[in-house]
């Protein structure tokens, strides 16, 4: 997505895991390389990995962006989201919602919006 007036690009990768990393946390590097995109500012989310994989994966990830763009911030958001009245657990959010989603739209769709504004104010 780009808003010209702005001159803002945003280079989203859903959580399929041929793309996002999980599988190969170098995929979503090299994808942006082809693609010529040069990041100033990298949103890195959770990955839909087994929990004890989950922090050594997200120390990669964090560190493998470093490496590709030392000059680039990168914001680690490694949290779920859930409604501030939910008394659901995330760990137990399959049980309501299905496959371990968390409510959406909802607070992760609030959240997003509000980096966003943050990321243009920055």
């Amino acid at each position: 997505a780009h808003h010209r007036a702005r001159q803002v690009t945003i280079f989203l990768l859903d959580n399929d895991p041929k793309h996002d990393g999980s599988r190969n946390p170098h995929i979503p590097i090299q994808l942006m390389a082809q693609a010529g995109f040069v990041p100033t500012i990298i949103v890195l989310g959770m990955l839909n990995i087994p929990k004890a994989r989950r922090q050594k994966s997200e120390e990669n990830r964090v560190r493998l962006y470093s490496q590709a763009w030392p000059d680039v911030t990168i914001v680690p958001l490694f949290v779920r989201y859930l409604p501030k009245a939910c008394t659901i657990s995330p760990d137990d959010c399959g049980l309501v919602f299905g496959n371990g989603h968390s409510c959406f739209p909802g607070p992760l769709l609030r959240n997003a919006e509000a980096l966003v504004q943050l990321l243009h104010v920055e």
